[in-house]
């Protein structure tokens, strides 16, 4: 089984929709909820092929946002890591455990099989280079569609933004400005980028979020 770890806000739909048009098979998610369809099966604002026809569901990717029994028996995981100033402080995020975004970052240091971590800032700032590496990856020998994507990198990820028929709200999420949620005060800021700080020793996938003295 394969799968895409992040917490929530983090690109997850974003990633899986250049699966889908890479590897040219569905990602699927959560099973809960009906409404995180398939990103192929989305309508968006103008025509475009996933050229998805005969798969087997084995060989596809599943959306996880925690850690839960099924995510334990993957054999390939791709882990998405975004800012956690940005994750744990919206206001959509009211009903996640902040523990959990720390338990995703453990799951992914301890997992033994192959994998691969991406950074949310750097699949928004170098489009190019993660799509190559979403590429190498996914093991695609597939240069024509490989090229497609690239030369049409832009427009195809303002084309992700706006899929309808789907439970996500991307587009409010695809900034990289950092403090652009309203803290009480500057003392809350403060603690959070303490506490942010205090992990980073522990979670050294954290250090790029760490403020430079």
């Amino acid at each position: 089984m394969k799968a895409i770890l992040s917490y929530p806000r983090s690109g997850n739909h974003l990633v899986r929709f250049f699966i889908e048009l890479l590897s040219e098979k569905p990602t699927f998610g959560i099973d809960i909820n009906k409404d995180d369809t398939e990103i192929y099966k989305n309508k968006f604002s103008k025509d475009f092929t996933f050229n998805i026809k005969k798969y087997d569901k084995n060989e596809c990717y599943i959306k996880y946002h925690n850690i839960v029994n099924s995510l334990l028996k993957s054999d390939e995981l791709i882990f998405i890591l975004r800012d956690p100033l940005e994750v744990l402080s919206h206001k959509d995020n009211n009903n996640w455990d902040s523990k959990i975004y720390f338990q995703n970052i453990k799951f992914y240091n301890k997992f033994n099989k192959k994998k691969i971590l991406f950074f949310y800032e750097d699949i928004i700032n170098n489009k190019h280079k993660f799509i190559n590496d979403l590429y190498i990856f996914l093991n695609i020998k597939n240069k024509n569609k490989l090229n497609y994507i690239l030369e049409n990198i832009d427009s195809l990820y303002n084309l992700s933004l706006n899929g309808k028929n789907r439970d996500w709200s991307g587009n409010n999420s695809n900034t990289l400005i950092r403090y652009h949620f309203n803290f009480p005060s500057n003392k809350c800021k403060k603690i959070i980028e303490k506490y942010i700080e205090s992990k980073s020793k522990k979670y050294k996938v954290l250090n790029r979020y760490v403020l430079t003295k």
